[in-house]
């Protein structure tokens, strides 16, 4: 039988869903990462540990050697900057290794989590951030309306952004 991968190594993909589940539409890494558990398309990926998927309430230092270990991240958060219920996805470069200082805390950004993923273990995956405009940011547990019609765009960007070699 053929080898479908053409002697080459699959891709491994890392999905992490952010957010604050008890702060409404802040939630929504969690809500897509439920949905993306479940969905057929990556339900072989994940279960042969091509891919991971899970949520955290923030970025933290720890995260550098998951990013290492894939060949594509995408984050899904909560993006105040964007109009509500509009989904956008960006690619992420690295930090410069001169901004370190950030990893002296308990809370890191997307960049410089990829350069500590680079410089301390060699790992060099491309990073996407997809980003869901909140509604409302206020104390509750379910998302808006607005923001639980977006779920379907989200998880597609998703699906997409982890390439077709992740897929069943």
């Amino acid at each position: 039988m053929a080898d479908p991968t053409g002697g080459q190594p699959r891709r491994r993909g890392l999905v992490v869903g952010i957010g604050n589940v008890l702060r409404t539409d802040d939630g929504v890494g969690l809500r897509a990462v439920e949905r993306l558990e479940a969905d057929p398309r990556l339900v072989d990926a994940i279960a042969s540990g091509r891919l991971r998927v899970f949520w955290v309430q923030q970025l933290t230092p720890e995260l550098a050697v998951d990013f290492a270990g894939a060949d594509v991240v995408v984050l899904v958060d909560a993006d105040a900057e964007l109009a509500p219920g509009v989904v956008s996805r960006r690619r992420t470069s690295l930090a410069p290794a001169a901004s370190g200082g950030a990893s002296l805390t308990h809370h890191v950004d997307v960049a410089s989590l990829a350069a500590m993923a680079a410089d301390l273990y060699g790992g060099s995956p491309e990073v996407f951030v997809v980003g869901v405009g909140p509604e409302s940011l206020a104390v509750g547990e379910a998302l808006t309306a607005r923001v639980e019609r977006a779920l379907p765009e989200v998880v597609d960007t998703v699906v997409q952004l982890l390439g077709e070699e992740l897929e069943a």
